[in-house]
């Protein structure tokens, strides 16, 4: 578990008043460099900071806009044209073109993001590693997004690519099928695609693809990272238990992001599992593993135990919801069997307390103590601010914290400011009265808010403070879903921290070892599910 933090790296793009001329206003004629000069364009839209001559004509007139779009964009502007607010703006025909002029003059392209993409794969699809793709965009600190625009390195052409001892260069004509490619070159479609990984999207017209001379290794070597454990003659009985084909598809799991669906989460842990399961049996383990679909319901989870003895399991994996881990835990109270939850949190014990449950998503105190830890570790006398509301969960959330900061005992509580809202509202003043400049020092906000208005005007506050004058840093507990309202920019200008209970290093040996094998075996790139059942399995076994 580690503490994501997002870079201040924003590209500026300044848009010049002479290409508007011919369709602006003679006020937005008069005023454009003015008021743009501190706009940022990314992601299909503008950043526009607002300044003492802005209203609703002069922005319609200048970015083509309805006052319709401003206020749905821009909820907080209905409060009155606050000098200093960061608002979004929707791009028109002519912006967008403008912006891609721009783009085209410098060496760096931009690409959206697509379904299944990941960080690994973009990078090497385009030859550079993930730190420097990371580099390029701070947002991906927070993970992919779908329909995201990131910057990516341009794609090399053919005279940038030199045949050497170990490639040829190939360009796609039509007719090119992988079938054709492989009989050609005698390769196998795997080791194609992982000498050009943007083949996992198809064959494109006229792209160059580098032909491996001599083979590369299509069967990854078995996975190890425990060498000093003697497997001889161990033997392991798993049962799975996991809903391939539930009822309701879109269910969300206690703890994980709503959008994903069930169905595809499940398969990708269990391919990861799977993965586990085989490299594990190659150091010399025998693994009896059964696996059951589950339907997500409580009825098939008694069939299943009323028609199979499951009391010598050394391991169960899964259920993935709160109510049928805890309906196993319940048929297992008599044995010493361990059961992995890979997502829902269970803070029930067991009657006679024998079952052994392993909890791999982390308890709320677990996220305080490290960002309580990680904040007092970094903290030099600054302004340490805490956000938050009046509902009963962030009252309870508030108490935790605070008692943590007073076990730390390395910032007294009297120094923390704490700013609530009224009627779901911080006054603007309340920011500016404690916020303190650069020059002063730093400032740490936790958000411990969970409610969606005040965290929204909390985040449009603080992103409007200038950066280049202003230090801060907001964190939060739990990365709820309320948080991917906001655009990266705003979170980005904030350097939005919060902790996260999983990380993948790309550049680790055994990571690059996994991603061979799942694509040689599923022909994909591994999910961050698929890590989680590679990882959780591998190290509960």
């Amino acid at each position: 578990m580690g503490i994501i933090v997002y870079m201040k790296n924003l590209k500026i793009i300044l848009l010049i008043t002479a290409l508007f001329c011919g369709f602006y206003t003679s006020w937005a004629q008069k005023n454009y460099n003015t008021v743009l000069n501190d706009s940022i364009a990314t992601d299909g839209f503008l950043y526009h900071t607002l300044t003492n001559i802005d209203n609703y004509n002069s922005l319609t007139d200048l970015y083509g806009v309805s006052k319709r779009d401003i206020i749905r964009l821009n909820p907080l502007i209905r409060r009155g044209f606050e000098i200093g607010l960061l608002i979004k703006l929707p791009s028109n025909e002519n912006l967008v073109k403008l912006i891609n002029n721009y783009q085209a003059t410098k060496t760096d392209n931009r690409y959206i993001v697509k379904h299944q993409d990941t960080k690994f794969g973009i990078s090497k699809q385009y030859g550079i590693s993930t730190i420097d793709l990371e580099k390029m965009n701070p947002k991906l600190r927070m993970g992919l997004k779908e329909g995201d625009t990131i910057f990516v390195p341009a794609l090399v052409k053919k005279n940038q690519l030199v045949e050497d001892e170990h490639f040829y260069i190939h360009q796609v004509v039509k007719g090119d099928t992988f079938y054709n490619l492989i009989k050609k070159y005698n390769l196998t479609k795997a080791e194609l695609v992982l000498a050009n990984p943007s083949l996992s999207d198809g064959l494109k017209l006229d792209s160059f693809l580098k032909i491996p001379k001599v083979k590369t290794d299509a069967s990854p070597r078995s996975i190890t990272v425990i060498d000093n454990v003697n497997r001889k003659n161990k033997n392991l009985d798993v049962l799975i238990l996991l809903p391939f084909k539930a009822y309701n598809d879109s269910i969300p799991f206690d703890n994980v992001n709503t959008s994903s669906k069930l169905r595809n989460i499940v398969s990708d842990f269990y391919f990861g599992a799977e993965i586990a399961l085989d490299s594990l049996s190659k150091q010399g383990i025998k693994i009896k593993a059964e696996v059951y679909d589950t339907d997500n319901n409580i009825d098939t989870i008694n069939k299943i135990f009323k028609t199979h003895d499951f009391s010598q399991k050394d391991l169960v994996v899964g259920p993935l919801f709160t109510k049928n881990i805890e309906l196993v835990n319940q048929k297992l109270a008599n044995n010493s069997t361990y059961i992995l939850s890979p997502f829902s949190i269970l803070a029930k014990a067991s009657p006679n307390g024998t079952t052994k449950i392993v909890q791999e998503t982390p308890l709320q105190n677990e996220m305080i103590d490290k960002v309580v830890n990680y904040i007092t570790s970094h903290y030099t006398n600054e302004k340490l601010i805490i956000v938050t509301d009046s509902l009963s969960n962030s009252k309870l959330l508030y108490t935790k914290v605070l008692n943590k900061f007073a076990t730390n005992k390395a910032i007294h509580l009297s120094s923390i400011i704490v700013l609530k809202p009224v009627n779901n509202f911080i006054q603007r003043s309340y920011f500016q009265q404690h916020i303190q400049s650069a020059s002063r020092g730093k400032n740490w906000v936790i958000n411990l808010s969970l409610n969606g208005v005040v965290l929204a005007d909390m985040i449009n506050t603080l992103g409007v403070f200038p950066k280049d004058s202003y230090d801060i840093s907001l964190f939060t507990i739990t990365k709820s879903e309320l948080f991917s309202n906001f655009d990266n920019y705003f979170l980005a200008r904030l350097n939005f921290c919060f902790p996260s209970e999983t990380y993948i290093d790309y550049q680790v040996e055994e990571v690059n070892a996994f991603e061979k094998k799942y694509f040689v075996r599923y022909n994909n790139l591994p999910s961050e599910n698929a890590y989680k059942g590679f990882d959780m399995v591998y190290d509960a076994l």
